[in-house]
């Protein structure tokens, strides 16, 4: 009976045991098959592992023949392998070389990343340009090494500086813009949607070839392009948001600003403000920033339209960009209309023309900015809460309680804007021969 019962438990146990098995092998390299020591090998969904050794060996326990192992090894594509019931199973790794053979954009044409030796960096558009973005400075923010971008002021429109590790110039410390091969002096002409791809000369070596000009680093822009027997496809994008201030500074509101001008006034030894003299009657009085600021609206439509053939290709786009400001509305407003042609044409098989042109139109209303006193956020910031924003007769009020240089900022902003216009033109002619081969 003993001996019957110790059966009956040995049995399930030989049949668990008969389950798991020994896999040995080695892992070689795909292209010239050489041993690869220290390789990760997991059967998969368990934590049982092992690492290959200086011969590429291993030896792994798995818990059933159709377990499935995962060989990983830096710089090589990580590879699973069904073992089958193998006992022995050789493995090859692939070197994963997606990232070594992108194609970058440098001074002296286009190379692949692992053939390039200098600093030189690159922006994924699909992120950049997933959120709207007024210029393309903006699309840089945050996603470049080595790269800082402050945005000058809030107004719409306004410039960006762009700092290439560091201030590299006592007098201009801006990179050097290159559109389609062409050196530029700013990037307002171009919308962000145009773009195909943005790469960053950093270093010295990699901005040679534009000389002193590429001493504070080199921004390349490449814009998007028809293909060779593309079929005509058009795409248009639009969006709207309204803007308005997430945060405004917690100032003091009539009453509690005319108590404590009492108190500073009789500690000087001088007689309260009349007007001052019975603080509880002033209530909360103005709120220059709820006065000052409101809602604006942010729009754009962007439209192109590619086609190619076996022998050219054609893309035209064009844009419209519109944007109030928080402080003015139309006062502080900035348009900018883009159209761009880009087209080329085979000549037989050695000759190839062509052509790339941007013809933007821009108009910016601007108020004041960047000034210590005389910016209208300034001055509602220092404005005193007593003062009403006009007077019954519809004229502005002005502080009797402040002097100096603030004044009300809403008779600022009211009859007082800058108009700036700007139509910028940029071309190049593409006129490329392809020699003929050696004989």
């Amino acid at each position: 009976m003993r001996i019957l019962l110790l059966l009956a438990w040995l049995l399930p146990l030989s049949g668990v045991m008969a389950q798991s098995m020994a896999v040995t092998g080695q892992v070689t390299d795909a292209d010239d098959g050489t041993p690869l020591p220290g390789v990760t090998v997991v059967e998969k969904g368990t934590y049982t592992g092992g690492v290959t050794d200086l011969d590429g060996q291993y030896t792994i326990m798995v818990s059933s023949p159709d377990a499935v192992l995962t060989f990983t090894y830096i710089g090589y594509r990580t590879t699973d392998e069904k073992v089958g019931g193998k006992s022995t199973l050789d493995l090859t790794l692939s070197a994963d070389v997606a990232g070594l053979e992108e194609a970058i954009v440098i001074g002296y044409g286009n190379q692949q990343r692992s053939k390039i030796s200098g600093a030189v960096g690159t922006i994924d558009l699909k992120d950049a340009t997933s959120v709207p973005v007024l210029r393309t400075e903006q699309a840089l923010q945050g996603r470049a090494a080595g790269v800082q971008v402050t945005q000058n002021s809030g107004q719409p429109g306004s410039t960006q500086s762009i700092r290439i590790r560091g201030t590299g110039s006592l007098n201009n410390a801006e990179p050097l813009w290159v559109v389609d091969g062409i050196p530029t002096g700013g990037i307002d002409f171009l919308n962000p949607s145009d773009i195909e791809s943005i790469s960053l000369l950093k270093d010295a070596a990699s901005a040679a070839i534009y000389g002193a000009r590429g001493g504070n680093g080199v921004i390349l822009v490449t814009t998007k392009k028809g293909a060779k027997g593309q079929p005509a496809q058009v795409t248009y994008d639009t969006y709207y948001g309204i803007q308005e201030p997430w945060k405004k500074m917690g100032l003091l509101n009539a009453e509690e600003y005319a108590i404590l001008m009492n108190e500073s006034r009789a500690s000087a030894g001088l007689v309260p403000y009349a007007q001052l003299a019975d603080p509880s009657a002033l209530g909360e009085g103005t709120d220059w920033q709820d006065a000052l600021f409101e809602r604006a609206p942010m729009v754009n439509h962007s439209f192109n339209f590619t086609k190619g053939t076996a022998t050219s290709s054609t893309a035209i786009g064009g844009s419209h960009f519109a944007q109030d400001g928080i402080i003015g509305g139309e006062k502080g407003r900035f348009e900018r209309t883009t159209f761009r042609i880009s087209t080329q044409q085979d000549a037989g098989d050695r000759f190839r023309l062509g052509q790339t042109v941007n013809f933007t139109h821009i108009e910016r209303n601007a108020l004041a900015e960047n000034n210590e006193f005389a910016t209208p956020v300034v001055r509602a910031l220092n404005m005193d809460p007593v003062t009403l924003v006009s007077r019954p007769d519809g004229s502005y009020a002005y502080s009797e309680l402040i002097g100096s240089d603030i004044a009300n900022p809403i008779n600022q902003v009211a009859p007082h804007f800058d108009q700036v216009g700007d139509q910028p033109l940029c071309g190049q002619p593409l006129r490329r021969v392809r020699p003929h081969p050696r004989s």
